[in-house]
């Protein structure tokens, strides 16, 4: 309650073990990490183990006194002044459920997504932050820092490693690099973030993620869009390499390019997808999303989930809105009455959702509860208000890779 834990030592000596960030006794800058606690109120505490020392403190009211021996000041932690860190959170944390941390009545709990204000990394294990949504609470929590809780992951990921599973057959896709993510996204823990302000003339563009199949028409969805204020809204024309059909160039559908240009610039990284379809090349290039921001439009972007991570940068700064399938009572309900989904399918839509979120979930930054396209399109046009008016957390990444 004084914003201290302490611990034992030897001889039966009790020390401080750090002191909380906002709390009493960091105010009182009396109390320091790897002080000797002699007494308490005069009650003396050598001897005392930490559940002992605990009790005694909870039944104290008004003043308290402490009799300590400071630490040696060359060996205390110094602080340090620095720019204000801020994480978000990829997990949920209880400490009450963790047996782990020095002093679950010190710890913090949070849900997964939470923005944390870090203000004490000196343990390399624990770390002590607040949450920013809760400006009434200056009083630091202890949580798990990014190595101790990868570390705590990577020996439950060995204790439950199981066989792997033999692959099924998988459709063919004209879009087809493979997957990465499963174990290595589950050890994401946390990810630095900043507070960006909208740029004027240069919105983010929107990425659409949602499962294959069913109603999730995401090219219908990116048309509506588009087709709702050409003038505020734009979708990259993909390349290929084949030959144009008779007027397909007057259409805009595609730019045409040789196909040693575009085998070139698939080895020099310029297209954030692309794929191989009876014997041509199709992809959607840097350039052309580019042009769009730069025109001042908003970019509207299909493209398979597994792309997320090359347009997922400082260049670009997508706003990535997961397109999330209604429950299985509500398709059942809703969707197979209409014939929009065979009820035999409604389970494949459930585990093709279930993939993208535990593969891509700590990307999205907005959850769309998809119903229909026309609904759908309106919560997109309503989202791209809100980011031209309001700030936006992004990776700290984005600015450090585009400071000048």
């Amino acid at each position: 309650s004084q914003g201290a834990t302490v611990k034992t030592g030897k001889n039966g000596r009790v020390l401080i073990s750090r002191v909380l960030h906002g709390g009493a006794a960091d105010k009182s800058g009396l109390l320091h990490a790897g002080d000797i606690i002699h007494e308490i109120n005069g009650t003396g505490v050598r001897g005392f183990s930490v559940d002992q020392v605990a009790e005694l403190m909870v039944d104290l009211r008004g003043t308290v006194v402490f009799k300590i021996t400071p630490a040696i000041s060359d060996l205390r932690p110094k602080r340090r002044t620095q720019a204000p860190t801020y994480m978000r959170t990829y997990f949920s944390y209880d400490p009450q459920q963790d047996n782990q941390t020095p002093c679950p009545e010190a710890g913090l709990k949070f849900d997964y997504g939470e923005i944390l204000h870090i203000v004490n990394q000196d343990d390399p294990n624990w770390w002590q932050a607040v949450q920013y949504s809760n400006k009434n609470n200056t009083q630091a929590g202890i949580i798990p820092s990014k190595f101790m809780k990868e570390k705590l992951l990577c020996l439950e990921e060995m204790n439950q490693q199981t066989p792997p599973k033999k692959k099924g057959r998988n459709k063919k896709s004209m879009y087809s690099p493979s997957d990465t993510g499963g174990a290595g996204e589950r050890m994401v823990t946390y990810e630095r973030v900043v507070k960006i302000e909208p740029q004027l003339g240069k919105p983010r563009p929107i990425m659409l993620v949602a499962p294959r199949g069913g109603p999730f028409d995401m090219e219908t969805l990116r048309a509506r869009i588009v087709q709702s204020n050409p003038q505020r809204f734009g979708s990259p024309v993909k390349h290929t390499s084949r030959p144009p059909k008779p007027r397909e160039e007057e259409r805009g559908q595609y730019e045409f390019v040789s196909r040693q240009r575009m085998e070139r610039d698939i080895r020099n990284n310029h297209y954030v997808e692309h794929g191989y379809f009876s014997g041509h090349y199709y992809g959607t290039s840097i350039r052309s999303i580019r042009s769009i921001i730069d025109s001042g439009r908003t970019c509207i972007l299909v493209l398979i989930p597994s792309a997320i991570k090359l347009v997922r940068t400082g260049e670009l700064k997508p706003f990535v809105a997961y397109c999330r399938a209604p429950t299985i009572e509500e398709m059942k309900e809703n969707w197979v009455p209409s014939g929009h989904i065979k009820e035999s399918h409604i389970h494949d839509v459930v585990r093709q959702a279930r993939h993208l979120e535990d593969t891509y979930g700590r990307y999205f930054d907005h959850n769309i509860h998809f119903h229909d396209v026309e609904s759908a399109r309106d919560e997109v046009i309503a989202l791209v208000d809100r980011l031209a008016q309001e700030q936006q957390w992004v990776p700290a990444s984005w600015q450090e890779n585009t400071a000048p």
